[in-house]
């Protein structure tokens, strides 16, 4: 889906809709209601119970269970999750269940791909179910330049080939979880959902750092696309959590995208 590529190191940017350069302190706080309403970009997300740690319906492994939750944005901008309804699954009762209020067990892993079902403020939605078996499970933050935690930024996990093998979505606070494999050696950002608006005007995110070193989001909007700079994974071992050992640091920018980069720049 993705190319793999890593790289670390100075300029560039990446995003249709993000951005990098200068430093601005963005708002992050995210209401939670069961109010109906309007919310841009909505779409189906997942906590596992009795935690705020985030989780992906098309990566549970087996043995978790997650409320889902829709999410999106409200008309000034700002993270909004809320509960949604009817919630349903097409997954056989052996592989995963939902209640209709949207508490989602996986039971048993399966290759097959099935459909999580709900409504929320602006009609019905879906997302892929796939349970995996146990794996490794890989835990960051994601923060904007003043350590505040940014939601609904996309994390994706790569193998040494280049093939997607996990994925994950920052929560309220900017913590994710991924269950992965083994195999992943690489992870990527895309932030397009996580472009937020400050005072009625857009903030732009194009570039994060990470340790030492500066790299590009994913945007496959650009022109020409751009695959992103892949950041090196630590060793995995299934059954247990991996914790990053830096903060990924999300660059903002207000003035609006800087021209389409050609790719990777700097050491």
């Amino acid at each position: 889906m993705f190319g793999s590529s890593a790289c670390g190191g100075g300029g560039g940017s990446s995003s249709g809709s993000n951005a990098t350069a200068t430093s601005t302190s963005t708002s992050t706080s995210t209401s939670t209601s069961s109010a109906t309403g309007t919310i841009v970009g909505e779409h189906i997300t997942a906590v596992l119970q009795g935690t705020s740690t985030p989780v992906a319906p098309s990566d549970i492994a087996m043995g978790q269970v997650a409320q889902l939750q829709v999410s999106g944005r409200n008309s000034s901008g700002n993270p909004v999750t809320v509960a949604g309804s009817n919630w349903s699954t097409n997954a056989p009762a052996s592989v995963a269940t939902v209640t209709s209020s949207g508490v989602l067990t996986a039971i048993a892993s399966s290759a097959t791909s099935y459909t999580i079902s709900g409504r929320g403020p602006n009609g019905n939605l879906s997302t892929p179910l796939t349970v995996h078996p146990v794996e490794a499970t890989v835990s960051g933050i994601v923060v904007d330049v003043n350590g505040v935690g940014i939601p609904l930024v996309n994390v994706f996990f790569f193998n040494s080939a280049g093939a997607q093998v996990g994925s994950s979505v920052s929560g309220n606070d900017g913590r994710f979880q991924a269950s992965v494999p083994t195999t992943a050696k690489s992870l990527k950002i895309d932030v397009d959902t996580a472009d937020p608006i400050v005072g009625g005007t857009s903030v732009f995110y194009r570039q994060f750092a990470y340790g030492a070193n500066d790299y590009l989001a994913i945007d496959e909007s650009a022109t020409p696309p751009n695959a992103g700079c892949g950041v090196t994974l630590p060793a995995l071992t299934n059954g247990h959590i991996t914790t990053l050992p830096n903060q990924i640091v999300l660059d903002a920018r207000i003035s609006g995208p800087p021209p389409p980069p050609t790719g990777c720049v700097g050491g």
